[in-house]
């Protein structure tokens, strides 16, 4: 997988995100304006199965960090710090804005700021949860591909679905109770919790799945119809609840089906700021202007504002940080670790 592809493929997961977060609230969609409806239930709801950025988000993450693992990792501490310029500016940001849109409520209580910086407390945006998990699994990174490595993928695979199936059934049954004790026991289910997706992506580059797909279908008469059959299919099976394999389904098709360049050009874009994208998109949409976002009231234009003011902010927060990323590593600039992240500058092959 290439840069193009993976970055691509990132700007599908953070559509996805951005989708699912707009109209994941059955409250906020029952006061939308409709106009497709299936059994009374509004398009955008039933949608919502497609969308599982955080699954494609680490597969791609274990896929990446495995090759840059291969090839001697040199960089890791100055991802993290990458990653870390990013979050802090964007929350400085949204945080002095937020003071002066509900000064009740942010910048929120002094004592709690350690936490919220760190990104171990993400009470003030929840949906940064991801931050410090998906940090620790890039810094324990090189123990677990070290530990995995000799195992054979027909044995690894199924045991790793196998133990995330078990892990959800325990902690949905009876063991919120463990989850709920701390900070430190939440980011600790959640840790534990991505590392199938990124596992499932190391192996997928060690054993080059990626590229065996793409060379074995380049040539088999009209794949391009094939493969958007496929796809289309996949979906529709996640829709009827068979969803399991969906992101990782997605990933591998999206490598071979014949996407429009007007439409790749544009998923690159997305891809390229994704880490910015993610990290601002809830302050619009839920904490500081959601009355604004939501008052549009037909999900398409809800959706098409909010794809457009995120990514404007992601532009500009890009350069602040890559300005900011300049003074600290003026030498010699390394990719960021964004979610999905873990791939350097050049094409990963």
């Amino acid at each position: 997988m290439n840069k193009n592809e993976t970055q691509l493929i990132k700007g599908v997961a953070i559509f996805m995100m951005i989708f699912g977060h707009l109209f994941f609230l059955p409250d906020e969609v029952s006061q939308m304006h409709h106009f497709v409806t299936i059994d009374g239930e509004p398009l955008v709801r039933i949608l919502l199965h497609l969308s599982s950025p955080v699954h494609i988000f680490l597969m791609l993450g274990g896929y990446g960090m495995y090759r840059v693992w291969q090839k001697g990792d040199r960089n890791r501490w100055r991802r993290i710090a990458r990653l870390m310029v990013h979050y802090w500016i964007i929350l400085i940001a949204f945080l002095t804005l937020g003071h002066f849109i509900k000064p009740d409520v942010y910048p929120g209580e002094l004592s709690d700021l350690a936490g919220i910086f760190s990104g171990l407390d993400t009470s003030l945006n929840k949906e940064m949860w991801f931050l410090l998990p998906y940090i620790v699994l890039g810094l324990i990174s090189p123990w677990i591909f070290r530990f995995t490595r000799r195992i054979p993928w027909y044995i690894l695979l199924p045991a790793v679905v196998a133990g995330y199936m078990c892990y959800r059934w325990y902690f949905d049954s009876k063991g919120w109770w463990f989850v709920n004790i701390n900070l430190v026991t939440y980011n600790l289910y959640r840790l534990i919790q991505l590392v199938p997706s990124f596992v499932i992506g190391a192996v997928f580059a060690r054993e080059s799945f990626i590229e065996r797909i793409k060379a074995k279908t380049r040539n088999i008469p009209g794949i391009g119809y094939w493969s958007w059959a496929a796809l289309v299919g996949c979906m529709i099976l996640c829709c009827l609840g068979y969803s399991y394999c969906y992101p990782y389904a997605m990933v591998c098709l999206l490598v071979i089906v014949p996407i429009p360049m007007a439409a790749r050009r544009v998923l690159i874009e997305l891809g390229n700021r994704s880490t910015d994208m993610w990290m601002t998109h809830t302050w619009f949409c839920y904490y500081l202007f959601h009355d604004e976002i939501y008052g549009l009231k037909y999900p398409l234009v809800i959706l098409l504002v909010e794809m457009a003011v995120t990514y404007a902010s992601g532009v500009l927060f890009g350069r602040v940080s890559g300005y900011v990323l300049g003074m600290l590593y003026p030498a010699k600039p390394v990719g960021g670790m964004s979610p999905g992240g873990g791939l350097p500058e050049k094409d990963v092959k």
